[in-house]
């Protein structure tokens, strides 16, 4: 037991700094999860290659914590998608922008949906969105643990609407870090490719 308790705890340090970056999209267009060691009225200092790096807020255009979800700071340069009606196809066809949410207050899901959105950036299959106003539709990592630990990808529209709930796939781990990564790999490697394959029918 005490032995479980020693590896629990040096898991929950390792993957600290994951569990406490928040998202940030600046002002040249680039964006990053960031470690935010400080913060003022004026200025954000972030860890990054070991260096603290001080980056002035008016240079950040919205940023998306655990807790409080997407803050946006200057609604003026995000790219707002205005048409998102399903007559001319699938909202999640190839090419569209998808917003997926990163706040919760699980581990899990954090991590999970982590790991889904840089598959998918490395994929390139779709383009992903900073908030929800920048895309087409939302893919949401889902964890379940009502029964055995699952999760699974959930499709809706920017109101809610729900277009497609995917089978669900193993998320169980003793680690909660380790089931969302996994748990986001199973997804990528069975579900993603089901989904292209709706687009292309």
């Amino acid at each position: 037991m005490k032995i479980r308790i020693i590896l629990l705890l040096l898991a929950i340090i390792a993957c600290s700094d994951i569990h406490s970056q928040i998202f940030m999209k600046f002002e040249n267009g680039k964006s990053a999860f960031v470690n935010v060691k400080y913060e003022n009225d004026k200025e954000y200092r972030i860890e990054q290659d070991d260096r603290i790096i001080s980056i002035p807020k008016d240079k950040v255009i919205l940023i998306e914590t655990e807790e409080e979800g997407v803050i946006i700071f200057k609604e003026d340069k995000i790219s707002c998608i205005q048409d998102w009606d399903t007559t001319e196809g699938l909202l999640f066809k190839k090419g569209n922008m998808i917003y997926i949410p990163y706040s919760s207050t699980k581990i899990v899901t954090r991590v999970g949906s982590r790991y889904l959105r840089e598959y998918l950036i490395r994929d390139g299959f779709w383009n992903i969105a900073s908030c929800v106003e920048e895309a087409h539709c939302i893919f949401e990592y889902v964890f379940d643990d009502t029964g055995r630990d699952s999760a699974y990808i959930r499709i809706k529209t920017r109101n809610g609407d729900i277009l497609y709930e995917s089978e669900k796939v193993s998320a169980k781990d003793f680690i909660p870090h380790h089931a969302g990564e996994e748990s986001a790999t199973r997804l990528y490697n069975r579900i993603i490719p089901k989904i292209k394959k709706l687009v292309n029918e």
